[in-house]
């Protein structure tokens, strides 16, 4: 986790909150699960286990980041990717993961007809929800925003709706 004290104890919070709210099969990837290749993986197996209408939580602690865009011809020339740090980063063939690819598979369980709700507790996890018209809005405390995740992947869908993504993004950049 590279200096961040927090992240296995909010991960272990987060397990017990889905827990009490009926969520009985959990990956969990910390540490050495959690390399770039582990939550691929984890997001792999997701999209292999899944069907329609199935509700799913995936919810990263850690380190986020902004790097140079490797699709400057759909981003632009000077823009940058927003990134989740995996804990394999400082080996020399890791990669970020960054959001095109992150895009492609949340793509991936929307197109199974899963309702996701992601949460992204990382700097820079902002882009991720700011397409366009999307509202920025806060939430106090774990248990609020697992009340609204919890809303927004289960109860508040009319029974028809299938496919939908909810990000809740914890900081559009962080102050160093």
């Amino acid at each position: 986790t590279y200096g961040l004290a927090g992240c296995e104890g909010d991960v272990t919070l987060m397990r017990d909150a889905l827990q009490r709210r009926g969520f009985d099969t959990l990956d969990v990837r910390t540490q050495g699960d959690a390399t770039r290749a582990g939550i691929v993986d984890g997001f792999e197996q997701l999209i292999g286990a899944s069907g329609p209408g199935d509700a799913a939580v995936v919810y990263y602690s850690g380190h986020g980041g902004r790097t140079p865009t490797i699709v400057p011809e759909l981003k632009g020339a000077n823009a940058h990717d927003e990134t989740l740090v995996p804990t394999d980063i400082g080996s020399s063939e890791a990669r970020y993961l960054r959001d095109i690819e992150l895009a492609t598979l949340l793509q991936a369980l929307v197109d199974r007809k899963l309702v996701i709700t992601i949460v992204l507790d990382s700097c820079h996890s902002g882009g991720a929800s700011r397409g366009a018209g999307a509202a920025v809005r806060g939430l106090r405390g774990l248990e609020s925003v697992l009340d609204k995740a919890t809303a927004c992947a289960v109860h508040d869908l009319p029974a028809d709706r299938e496919g939908d993504v909810v990000v809740i993004a914890a900081a559009d950049a962080c102050v160093g």
